[in-house]
């Protein structure tokens, strides 16, 4: 290998090291392809439920796979406490009859018995400003969900929306931006809309990206040119050298 092209690996390799070492409020969580069939918290996100919007939040135990994909979900006392599960499959997924209609790139909630919300959440590691984006929608299409869905911040509900998703593909898309404190709770929950469980089944998409404050970024590109004119200089040579 040339000189050259060692250089030019090196450089990259350098490039590579000083963006894994960058602070977590510069890294964005994706619900669905950070999911974890084996952890449960996995890194910002944990999988559970709540017996009421707002309530105490209780993580699921059983990693029991869910249409052959990985999921989680709880029971209690007998009662379901419903489930989270992600379609890994790169996929649309088809089944049992038609139903549901599951897209690849999105997660599946449904709520448990009696009041039980299925409860995707997100945990801010360090404080800052960061924007939610994504969305919930139905995907039963042989009998419409009547869910209800939400989004809270450290329990309380910002979001709320049981008009829309009672439709078969319709969506209920978010897009916030939120000024968060380390260890606030991003909550993304489906209830059973108050009339039990069936067919409540519900696709969400959910992106929490980090906007990086200007001082941040700037250091982070003084880090990088620094070091890039560094090697520069390394291998220029000397004026002294000899022909």
């Amino acid at each position: 290998m040339s000189r050259s092209v060692l250089q030019i690996v090196s450089r990259l390799l350098a490039v590579g090291v000083l963006a894994l070492a960058l602070p977590a409020a510069l890294r964005a969580d994706s619900a669905n392809l950070q999911f974890c069939p084996a952890n449960n918290p996995c890194g910002n996100w944990s999988y559970g439920s709540t017996p009421s919007l707002g309530g105490a939040f209780s993580l699921y135990t059983d990693n029991t796979p869910v249409f052959g994909q990985p999921g989680w979900r709880g029971t209690l006392n007998g009662n379901s406490l419903g489930f989270v599960a992600a379609n890994t499959s790169g996929t649309t997924l088809i089944m049992g009859g038609g139903q549901p209609v599951w897209p690849a790139g999105y997660l599946f909630l449904v709520p448990g018995d009696l009041s039980a919300l299925s409860v995707l959440r997100w945990t801010a590691p360090t404080s800052g400003q960061y924007t939610i984006t994504g969305l919930f929608q139905s995907i039963d299409q042989i009998q419409f969900a009547t869910a209800d869905v939400h989004i809270l911040v450290n329990g309380i509900p910002i979001l709320s929306s049981n008009a829309l998703i009672n439709t078969f593909g319709v969506q209920v898309p978010f897009n916030l931006t939120l000024g968060l404190t380390a260890g606030t709770t991003i909550d993304f929950a489906v209830g059973n809309g108050g009339n039990g469980t069936g067919h409540d089944q519900i696709g969400l998409v959910a992106n929490v990206n980090p906007v990086p404050e200007p001082g941040t970024l700037a250091l982070v590109g003084m880090g990088l040119a620094g070091l890039l004119a560094r090697r520069r200089r390394r291998d220029e040579p000397s004026a002294d050298s000899s022909d």
